[in-house]
C-alpha cells in the first residue's frame, strides 16, 4: 500500500494564499490582521502594500465615476488599468516573487510603510 503524504510547508516558504488575498479587494484585511507582524516576510509585506494600493485606486475610480461623462471615462480607463495590474499582482503572488507592479508599485511601497 502506498502511503499518502502531504507537502510540508517550510518556515521560509511564503504563504501564497495570503499573498493572493492581498489583491482581492477588502479581503486584504485577512492577511493584514491574521498574520502576525513578526511572521510577515518581504513577500507578504510587498503584496499587502501593492494590494492596498490597488484597492485605494479602485475607490478613487469609483468616486470619479460619479462626476459626469468625463469622470466616467476616466474611471473606466482606471478600472482597466487596475484590472491588468490585479492580474499581474496575483501572478506575482502565485509564483511567488516580490516584484512590484509597474507604474504605481514603487509609490505603493513608499506610501504604505506602516505595514511592517
Amino acid at each position: 500500500m502506498a502511503e499518502e503524504t502531504t507537502p510540508v510547508q517550510s518556515g521560509n516558504e511564503p504563504n501564497k494564499l495570503m499573498g493572493v488575498l492581498s489583491y482581492c479587494g477588502i479581503l486584504f484585511l485577512v492577511p493584514l490582521l491574521a498574520v502576525k507582524v513578526e511572521e510577515r516576510g518581504d513577500y507578504l509585506r510587498t503584496h499587502l502594500r501593492q494590494g492596498i494600493g490597488l484597492f485605494i485606486l479602485c475607490l478613487i475610480a469609483s468616486i470619479l465615476g460619479n462626476f459626469g461623462t468625463i469622470g466616467g471615462l476616466i474611471a473606466m480607463v482606471l478600472y482597466l488599468i487596475i484590472f491588468v495590474f490585479w492580474i499581474l499582482g496575483v501572478v506575482h503572488a502565485v509564483k511567488p516573487n516580490t516584484d512590484k507592479l509597474p507604474l504605481f508599485g514603487e509609490m505603493f511601497d513608499k506610501s504604505f510603510t506602516f505595514i511592517k
